[in-house]
């Protein structure tokens, strides 16, 4: 009983540290987690899957995060519909949340080299809470043996967001706001402010810099003239007094991908307490995180890790593997190329056009 009612102390001042989002490096990866207006972006059928270990050799906080997600494009209605399913598990599995979600965009094509986007996100997330209780005091070989056992039975409850996103030739930004109704997990009273999930503001943009042009018209790259290109990039996002940004640069040549950007606030601080009890000033210097990918045939692949810097933290890093295919869509009217960092644009290109 005293290990139960520790865990639920715990579990009541802690809840607001839960109740925030599992975050990506490769945000641009899962682009209707980033910013819902990104359904149905490629203007063809996709599928993608990404997971993420946080924090290798700390497997008991935070276990591998994994995202399933697919989208379309109807050119009738100038609209993408998408759908996402997300499962986060931290605290050693004692949390444990399932996100699914479906994404409608419209698009606007104010001329010939720019558009808008429009982006609306409604699901539902189920939190179940669970609790380590001892069920047998010694096991055969003489070491205590547990199990996880429900606290309280799962909660679920809607989740709505929205987003905007404007691209140019070279330009995009992006602006998203998560959790607008802000659903509440609260397991006491329906008016439980401490649980609930806060609103998440998410700002990205990138400008593409093509370094060589395709100046042939068949191969890998018919159709899009940029061979190699740097794009350089910014994530910003903020859930209540909790705000972090990226800063990078992306270099792609033909099939592949490579980059390099860091996570961290330099110029703002935090405080820890030290074992002597003496306060510390501590830079919010989180990770720098390196990136290599490639893309064949409608396929791309991935992957990403994150090489803690921060002074507070012994994290082993943090690792994600991208895996995603552009179904061939012969025939069908292609957008004007985003100019975000993908795994997919170039062999989307060449599948439309039909050539080998």
């Amino acid at each position: 009983m005293k290990g139960y009612k520790l865990f639920l102390c715990v579990f009541l001042m802690s809840i607001e540290t839960w109740a925030q989002d599992p975050q990506f490096s490769m945000f641009y990866s899962v682009p209707m987690y980033l910013n819902p207006a990104f359904a149905g972006s490629r203007h063809a059928n996709r599928v993608m899957l990404h997971n993420r270990i946080q924090w290798s050799n700390q497997p008991g906080n935070y276990l591998p995060q994994s995202l399933l997600s697919f989208d379309t494009y109807s050119n009738k209605y100038r609209s993408g519909f998408g759908g996402t399913l997300m499962y986060d598990r931290q605290a050693d599995g004692a949390v444990q949340s399932v996100w699914l979600n479906f994404a409608y965009a419209y698009e606007l094509r104010i001329n010939r080299n720019n558009t808008i986007r429009f982006g609306l996100q409604g699901g539902f997330i189920q939190q179940s809470l669970a609790s380590k209780i001892v069920t047998s005091q010694l096991s055969d070989d003489g070491i205590k043996a547990g199990s996880v056992s429900p606290v309280f039975a799962p909660k679920v409850v809607p989740d709505i967001s929205a987003g905007i996103l404007f691209y140019a030739k070279r330009l995009y930004v992006s602006f998203t706001t998560h959790h607008l109704n802000r659903p509440n997990f609260g397991r006491f009273a329906s008016s439980d402010n401490g649980a609930k999930l806060p609103i998440r503001f998410t700002v990205a943009l990138g400008y593409k810099i093509p370094l060589i042009l395709n100046t042939g018209t068949a191969g890998m790259h018919n159709g899009n003239p940029t061979m190699m290109s740097l794009t350089p990039t910014i994530s910003y996002r903020k859930q209540l007094s909790n705000d972090q940004v990226d800063v990078g640069l992306y270099w792609a040549y033909k099939w592949m991908i490579a980059g390099a950007w860091y996570r961290g606030i330099p110029f703002k601080q935090f405080q820890r307490t030290l074992a002597s009890g003496q306060i510390q000033n501590v830079q919010n210097n989180e990770s720098i995180v390196f990136l290599v990918g490639a893309s064949y045939m409608g396929l791309g692949l991935g992957y990403s890790y994150d090489f803690t810097v921060s002074t507070q933290y012994s994290t082993g890093g943090s690792h994600e593997l991208h895996l995603s295919y552009v179904f061939r869509t012969r025939g069908k009217k292609l957008p004007k190329s985003l100019p975000c960092p993908d795994f997919e644009y170039d062999i989307l290109r060449k599948a439309s056009s039909g050539t080998n």
